[in-house]
């Protein structure tokens, strides 16, 4: 869940965005290709760290050996990870029109994200009635669907649809996100110029 996209609020507000946007690259590919370099960096780091883990405690481990739940997973970690991105661009657009970028970028990442994506808790521990209108948001698809994939604890047909939903949220954020980012770049007034 670790983004570089967390600055980008601040550069549009500070104006250090400014200068991309005379440059021959594409925005958005620029923040994806530093998200990415982020998350290269972040599982080398973590597969040592657990590999550290793992050889000292000696914990039992749950290695799911079903072709149809790996595939599936890997899926649904690209999908969550690309709708993350996107999440958290939308997110940082609010550095557009907001003068206290930090505050409402917090609230979205750790209470919506992390809450509803199942980041404190698995979901189900829930009422089923916050379990469904949960379901009903693009949060589970980020943490909690991967996670009963890769446990092998909802039925093929379920895991189809998860992949058809999170697939649906993908490219209705990123319609989204294209939107707010034309609109915000007409409102846009570069401080200090």
């Amino acid at each position: 869940m670790a983004s570089r996209t967390a600055d980008l609020a601040g550069q549009i507000k500070t104006g250090q965005i400014a200068p991309w946007f005379l440059r021959p690259i594409g925005i958005f590919k620029f923040w994806a290709s530093r998200d990415l370099a982020d998350k290269v960096l972040n599982i080398f780091f973590t597969a040592i760290e657990l590999g550290l883990i793992i050889l000292i405690f000696e914990p039992s481990l749950f290695l799911q050996t079903n072709l149809f739940y790996i595939i599936a997973f890997l899926i649904l970690c690209l999908l969550a990870t690309i709708l993350y991105f996107i999440l958290n661009l939308v997110a940082g657009s609010t550095g557009f029109w907001v003068a206290d970028v930090w505050a409402p970028r917090f609230l979205f990442i750790v209470i919506f994200l992390e809450f509803g994506g199942g980041g404190f808790f698995p979901l189900d521990v829930l009422p089923p009635i916050f379990e469904k209108i949960l379901r009903l948001t693009p949060f589970p698809y980020l943490i909690y669907y991967p996670l009963k994939v890769w446990l092998g604890q909802i039925a093929p047909t379920e895991v189809m649809m998860a992949i058809l939903v999170t697939t649906v949220w993908v490219f209705l954020f990123y319609y989204l996100l294209k939107v707010v980012w034309r609109k915000g770049l007409i409102t846009y007034d570069v401080p200090g110029i």
